[in-house]
Order: C-alpha cells, then sequence, then structure tokens
C-alpha cells in the first residue's frame, strides 16, 4: 500500500510541532511518488513554517509542464529569496524516485530516479520549521495539493551521497541507507502496513480529509543495510603464547 491523495479534496498528511526532524542544513528528504496529472505543481514533502508562506528549509515538488518538460524540484525559501534545483522528466501514472540533498544554506541539488540531476547554489538564509506536510505545501495559505501517491518518505540529518540516492532510487529502504542518521521514516504502507507513523518513533503523521490508500512502489530485499553506520571492529585475539596460564 502507499498513500493516495485526491487534490480536490484537499487531502494530506501533517505533522505539527516545536522540534522538527531537522532545522537546517544539511539534511536530505527522498519518497516514491506517482501522479495523474501534469496540470499543475504538487508538493510531495514539505518543511517549514505553517504560518508564513516564505520560510520553507526545504520541499520536494513535482512542477507542471514548462516548455514540454515535466520537472521534479527540490525548493527553499526565506523571505524573498528563493533556491529552486529542477529536472525532467517525469511521467503520469508510473511510479518516481525523487531526492532533494540540502548540503548547505547555498547548495540544494534534485535527483529523479538516481539519473536525473540539477543543482542550485542560490544563497538561501536560515527558515523556521515547526511543520512537515505530505501531499501539500503546509503554510498558513496551503495549496498546490498532490493528486497521486506517495510512499517510502524519509527525512536524513545528513547529505546523503550519490551512490546512497542511487541506492535509494533502485528500490532499497531508507532503513538500508545511512540509518544512524535517519531522523524520520514513514513507509505509508508496504511491511508497514495501513499506517502514517513514523517508523523511527518521534514523527507520527495525522491525515486529514481521508486520504485512501493504494499499491506500494516494488522494493528490493529488505536485507543487512548496505550504508549503515560502521560497526565496531571484533576484539583482539590474544596470542596463543601469552595465553593465560599458559607456561613460557
Amino acid at each position: 500500500m502507499a498513500r493516495l491523495f485526491d487534490d480536490t479534496q484537499s487531502e494530506y498528511l501533517q505533522w505539527t510541532g516545536a522540534a522538527p526532524p531537522v532545522s537546517g542544513p544539511p539534511f536530505t528528504l527522498a519518497c516514491w511518488t506517482r501522479t495523474d496529472t501534469d496540470a499543475a505543481d504538487q508538493v510531495l514533502m514539505w518543511l517549514g513554517d505553517k504560518d508564513s508562506a516564505t520560510s520553507v528549509i526545504g520541499s520536494l515538488e513535482l512542477l507542471a509542464v514548462d516548455g514540454g518538460n515535466r520537472h521534479a524540484g527540490a525548493r527553499s525559501v526565506s523571505g524573498a529569496t528563493e533556491g529552486l534545483a529542477s529536472v525532467g522528466d517525469y511521467g503520469t501514472g508510473t511510479w518516481h524516485h525523487v531526492c532533494g540533498r540540502f548540503s548547505t544554506t547555498a547548495s540544494r541539488r534534485v535527483v529523479l530516479d538516481g539519473a536525473g540531476v540539477d543543482t542550485d547554489t542560490t544563497a538561501v538564509p536560515g527558515a523556521t520549521v515547526d511543520r512537515v506536510s505530505i501531499g501539500r505545501r503546509g503554510d498558513g495559505t496551503p495549496d498546490a495539493y498532490l493528486s497521486g501517491a506517495v510512499a517510502e518518505a524519509a527525512v536524513w540529518n545528513a547529505a546523503l551521497s550519490e551512490p546512497e540516492i542511487v541506492a535509494l532510487a533502485k528500490g532499497f529502504s531508507p532503513l538500508q541507507i545511512k540509518p544512524h542518521c535517519l531522523g524520520a521514516y514513514w513507509p505509508l504502507g508496504g511491511v508497514a502496513g495501513a499506517s502514517d507513523d513514523d517508523r523511527l518513533g518521534g514523527y507520527d503523521l495525522n491525515a486529514q480529509n481521508t486520504p485512501s490508500w493504494t499499491d506500494h512502489p516494488p522494493l528490493v530485499d529488505r536485507g543487512r543495510p548496505r550504508f549503515a553506520a560502521p560497526a565496531a571492529s571484533a576484539a583482539p585475539r590474544v596470542p596463543w603464547h601469552l595465553f593465560p596460564g599458559r607456561a613460557a
């Protein structure tokens, strides 16, 4: 299963609070999405100020057709300054992986399906974060509702490497990619079942206006992590001739 949103019903998921998963760069946002329209801008993931339209540390978006292209974007906004990295071309009716890497306040990078890449270097000052929205732009005048599905949404408090982003796009679970840096992870179906809860326990989402469920994107085997924190080295073995109790 994956969460399915009807934009005409203003359906979305949301968390609001004083201690968000991340409060500024470096961080990474990623999710799988499938939309049925390219006629309007749609927000997949959004982290910003619930009371302001000009305070967004990061969002993942699907942008309406522009010159024949359907772009995926990673955006930051602070006051009158906006930074947007965008790359095409997504298609309707099929699953795509979208990742936004926000390395610094002057570096954001969007990666579509592990291959299409664009980087923006606009210097965007820090912004306030007290809300996470999935399926819409969650500020004081919300808009850009998604007409489609989202699954495997995650936030890392680190800038993922290119190989890590490619692994996500190949279908590896966020739990297998730098798990020690995961700030929040919402499977939105799959092995988690019909749940909007954060698998890490801190940022359970609330469903608004009754979004439904649809099929989950295919993922690879959820074996042991490929990109985990280094394991502690094994204790050194005692040389046989120094083993306690053995005669010299």
